[in-house]
């Protein structure tokens, strides 16, 4: 094997299964798919019932966790990321489990935020479709039926519009919902009325009415959904799933136990159990959007996870990704009645003072990205109030959701817009000092930026093509066109640079052209 080719690892915790997939990735990121394993463990049915997970079902986790790390050792892999979605997100004791998981075999379980799994999901069913058309062209439902959650995407020409996770999942339901004494058809209306009282909130906000084309995401239930649905032998890449279709299947298994669909399809009783609430969500969709037919994908979350391991090796950004997240802090922009225009021009002053101070900064492309989304937002507190409004907007920033961002990026992206001007962080601040010693640093160096941008564009009055920015050293000089004021300048950056300049040494110097 050649020295340019790394092997790495995803694993995925689910709620039903622990997935893992080896891939071998060239330095161009170009990669190959060379295992993949599945074992079951059914972390959802506890977390779903009981809020926790139980002993049980924490030893099964450790005994797979060690089978796979010594796949691990046998292919010498360098390069693992793991990621646990719902039943472990919402389990109050998760961080025990990630605890044993460490413990055991020296994995770090990373709990994912519905929007980081969305991204995913993204990146999957885009690297899988040969017709990119689908997902690029006219309004677009992605529907991802997850164990906990029902993760809906809006895509408009291939742009994020909207991201919403549903707390509703295959698994959630029935738990919640099937009882052995349970009629079949009592059980389908039990899941018929909570998929119509939790999806109702979502039919507004992502304007389904309007949607043009629903691609479903069933990951490990596709092969299954197409044998039984559409009567195919394999699910392909995207295939097209028939409301009339799922209306007749769903009347179907209306009247038969999941016993009873095991044994007539010849699927496992697992995937039976799936596969009933997993369509009369698909239903709901299809009749709400009034579309007669669906696009069904057999791509999985763990695709995209291996994608961005491989990007993320080869050193190449996430266009994707990079461009969802700015596509959803300007929809959250919209949201809060932000002036996109002036704020577009601050944060894109922001990220030219990062790249050129990026050498001293220490700070990563993501690090980058995250600032671009604080100077877009960086006055959304005024939505609530004027007075204190940098206070409202760390609140607004911090209570969202910005897709392909954890909580913790997004806190570092309210944190950073919060200090864009008045105080810079103190550590009598209570969030900014609740962030671990490393996340403080790189709020403060963010928002250094930020402050040197926003007395720049109060400076030109918003014109920054009345300034020149040009480093010379340990020196920032602004030169400053006839029609700038320099003393106006010299002022605003005294206060608002100080923190720069503390931060890096430079010192920032207002000129005349």
């Amino acid at each position: 094997m050649e020295d340019s080719v790394t092997i790495i690892a995803a694993i995925d915790v689910g709620s039903n299964s622990i997935r893992m997939t080896l891939a071998q990735v060239e330095s161009t990121g170009k990669f190959e798919t060379i295992g993949q394993y599945n074992k079951s463990v059914r972390l959802g049915q506890d977390t779903f019932c009981t809020d926790r997970i139980s002993n049980d079902s924490m030893r099964t986790a450790v005994a797979i966790f060690r089978d796979y790390n010594k796949i691990l050792e046998k292919y010498k892999v360098q390069n693992v990321r793991c990621v646990a979605t719902s039943a472990v997100r919402e389990a109050i004791n998760a961080d025990v489990f990630q605890d044993r998981i460490y413990n055991a075999c020296g994995i770090q379980v990373e709990i994912l935020d519905p929007s980081e799994e969305s991204h995913l999901i993204l990146s999957a069913v885009s690297n899988s479709l040969s017709e990119k058309s689908k997902l690029e062209k006219g309004r677009v439902l992605l529907v991802e039926v997850g164990g906990g959650n029902t993760l809906l995407t809006v895509l408009q020409n291939g742009k994020l519009v909207n991201a919403v996770s549903v707390n509703t999942g295959t698994v959630r339901l029935r738990e919640q919902y099937q009882s052995a004494e349970m009629l079949p058809k009592q059980y389908l209306q039990r899941l018929e009325a909570h998929i119509d009282t939790v999806m109702f909130t979502s039919i507004n906000a992502l304007h389904l009415g309007s949607i043009d084309r629903i691609i479903a995401v069933s990951g490990g239930s596709a092969r299954s959904i197409s044998q039984l649905v559409v009567g195919g032998e394999t699910a392909q890449p995207l295939e097209d799933l028939e409301a009339k279709s799922i209306e007749t299947f769903v009347e179907h298994f209306s009247d038969k136990s999941e016993l009873e669909l095991s044994r007539e399809y010849q699927i496992p009783f697992e995937e039976a159990q799936r596969i009933i609430p997993a369509c009369t969500i698909f239903r709901y969709l299809l009749r709400q959007t009034k579309l007669k037919k669906m696009h069904l994908c057999a791509a999985k979350m763990i695709d995209g996870l291996v994608q961005n391991q491989a990007l993320n090796i080869a050193g190449i950004e996430d266009k994707s990704w990079a461009a969802g997240v700015i596509d959803s802090a300007r929809a959250l922009g919209e949201k809060f009645l932000v002036d996109l225009d002036y704020s577009s021009r601050l944060a894109d002053c922001a990220v030219n003072l990062f790249d050129l101070f990026k050498d001293l900064s220490g700070l990563t492309p993501r690090h980058r990205l995250m600032l671009y989304a604080a100077g877009l937002l960086h006055e959304a507190g005024y939505f609530l109030a004027a007075r204190a409004h940098h206070k409202h907007t760390y609140y607004l920033i911090a209570n969202s959701d910005i897709f392909g961002l954890s909580r913790l990026d997004i806190d570092i992206v309210a944190q950073t817009a919060r200090y864009y001007r008045k105080s810079p962080p103190k550590p009598t601040h209570e969030y900014y000092m609740a962030l671990p010693r490393e996340q403080r640093a790189i709020v403060s160096k963010l928002s250094a930026f930020l402050r040197v941008a926003d007395a720049l564009m109060q400076g030109v009055g918003a014109d920054l093509s009345g300034i020149e920015l040009v480093r010379e050293n340990d020196n920032l000089t602004v030169l400053c066109s006839p029609g700038v004021d320099p003393v106006l300048m010299k002022k605003l950056l005294s206060v608002q640079g100080r923190l720069f300049e503390d931060l890096y040494g430079v010192n920032i110097v207002p000129e005349e052209k």
